[in-house]
């Protein structure tokens, strides 16, 4: 059976967002379906913490920038994708400002987004561990063939860049 098929029948959709004149999908973003609950019923009412943006706002603009292709460091060193540590169960974090989303990389720009929340809430409560786990657990459930994810904690395996022209 292929990886879509399979993911599909596992919940996921691939999100392809509303991409802009001129822009086309250059990498996959899958969303489980109890995170697209999550982002049609809480996210829209979260508050910003840290950013200027509302966090829905942050959220949209991180996925679109995953999905065309764009570089996802920032200015200062900060990036905007984290691998969580142990390193070696292959579970990372796109980090939006108000915002974590956690998932893995099936391939080289492909990444399978378990589950998100807000980032106060996840750290005032210790979190990280819980949602790892449970991208983990997600993972381990989901009938594909080993490898089922990239178990390397650099960017460039995990990412290619689309060429600016």
């Amino acid at each position: 059976m292929s990886t879509d098929i399979t993911l599909r029948k596992a919940g996921y959709d691939n999100y392809v967002g509303p991409l802009g004149p001129n822009q086309l999908q250059y990498r996959q973003l899958w969303l489980h379906l109890r995170l697209q609950s999550w982002i049609r019923e809480a996210l829209p009412l979260l508050r910003p913490d840290h950013g200027s943006s509302a966090p829905l706002a942050q959220f949209v603009e991180l996925l679109n920038r995953y999905v065309v292709g764009e570089h996802l460091e920032i200015g200062d060193g900060r990036s905007l994708l984290h691998v969580m540590r142990p390193a070696n169960l292959g579970i990372w974090e796109l980090t939006p400002v108000d915002v974590r989303i956690f998932g893995w990389f099936l391939a080289r720009d492909v990444f399978i987004a378990t589950n998100a929340n807000e980032a106060r809430r996840i750290k005032d409560w210790n979190l990280y561990a819980g949602f790892r786990d449970e991208s983990v657990r997600e993972r381990d459930a989901l009938h594909l063939p080993n490898p089922k994810f990239i178990s390397s904690t650099e960017y460039d395996d995990v990412l290619s860049d689309r060429r600016r022209s």
